[in-house]
């Protein structure tokens, strides 16, 4: 028997409607970094961890190598960490 890793099909046919309109509106305005959306996004994911701000990066290893620096890690001396979390944890792709 063949157990998909992850099947999103359901979910997304319970949100299509909904998303494609706003992928339009990213393609027709060609802000693809940064930008209104962005913004938009930070905002609520502050009020909903109930802090006064938040930050979007580009990707899981940013988000913790921001973290890291927030703690000074670097600051005390010499950290190494692996750029390609994704293949560790989860067999990449």
């Amino acid at each position: 028997m063949k157990v998909p890793l992850l099947d999103l099909k359901k979910q997304y046919g319970r949100i299509r409607s909904r998303v494609i309109p706003e992928i339009e509106k990213v393609l027709e305005s060609q802000l693809f970094i940064l930008g209104r959306n962005v913004e938009e996004l930070e905002k609520e994911i502050a009020a909903l961890c109930g802090v006064s701000r938040a930050i979007g990066v580009a990707s899981g290893t940013d988000a913790l190598l921001l973290a890291l620096m927030a703690l000074g890690a670097f600051l005390t001396g010499f950290m190494a960490y692996y750029g390609h979390i994704a293949s560790a944890v989860g067999g990449g792709g």
